[in-house]
């Protein structure tokens, strides 16, 4: 598995603290990309608006914590049995995510620098009509009353609007208002990629994050199974449809 560790002395005794590290490693990773890959990289425009724009959206997607949430996480849980199965599959799928930006991960004794990272137990199951693809999954809301989840306060969450039924219906009618006689088509995809990219504000990243082989893996990103993921993600939806 390709991982991030961080080795070179002086990053380790700086004391960095963890959310000015993960703006850095943010707004690098998308400058570094730049400059190893050519105009013609489909990506290009891309990392291009990820550097520009991460410190600005890092001001939206805050999540708030309950008066209860500790300090310190007092215990660390273990990830669900099912992942030993599938060991080679989420070795590769930690690194296309880490690849693509929404990952960091780091060597076990870095939780002495930053212990304030919350570990949540991660479990692995097949994605539907395939045998080799599997899903990851952060279990935010284990253990029970001392959990991510549990220690999240949804109160000043965006407000979610939700209703592709009559969106779609709108949309078709004025389509065929606007061009009667024409043939409606409509595009299918799957939408999951494009959330793993919306990004957690970096003084909260920390909450957010698992152990895989000794290494411990931090979600730069609003993670599916967090409670607070919906709003931020029909939040990032309405801006783009703005």
């Amino acid at each position: 598995m390709i991982g991030i560790t961080i080795t070179d002395h002086k990053q380790r005794s700086s004391e960095f603290a963890f959310p000015k590290l993960q703006v850095l490693l943010s707004l690098t990773a998308g400058s570094s990309r730049l400059t190893r890959n050519s105009l013609g990289d489909p990506n290009y425009l891309y990392l291009n608006l990820r550097a520009l724009f991460t410190e600005q959206w890092d001001s939206i997607a805050r999540d708030v914590w309950n008066d209860s949430r500790p300090k310190l996480q007092h215990i660390r849980p273990l990830n669900h049995a099912s992942i030993g199965k599938y060991l080679l599959q989420v070795r590769e799928h930690l690194a296309k995510v880490q690849q693509d930006g929404c990952y960091l991960i780091v060597e076990p004794d870095l939780l002495n620098q930053w212990p304030e990272i919350f570990i949540s137990t991660t479990a692995v199951v097949d994605k539907r009509g395939s045998k080799t693809t599997i899903r990851v999954i952060n279990n935010y809301s284990f253990p029970g009353g001392v959990s991510v989840n549990d220690f999240t306060s949804t109160f000043n969450f965006p407000t979610i609007s939700y209703n592709p039924p009559r969106d779609i219906a709108r949309r078709i009618f004025a389509l065929r208002k606007r061009h009667p006689g024409h043939p409606i088509l409509m595009m299918l995809g799957d939408m999951s990629l494009t959330f793993r990219h919306i990004p957690m504000n970096a003084d909260h990243v920390h909450m957010f994050a698992f152990r895989f082989e000794g290494f411990v893996v931090i979600d730069l990103a609003c993670g599916f199974g967090w409670c607070g993921s919906p709003a931020f993600y029909s939040l990032a939806g309405s801006l783009i449809n703005h």
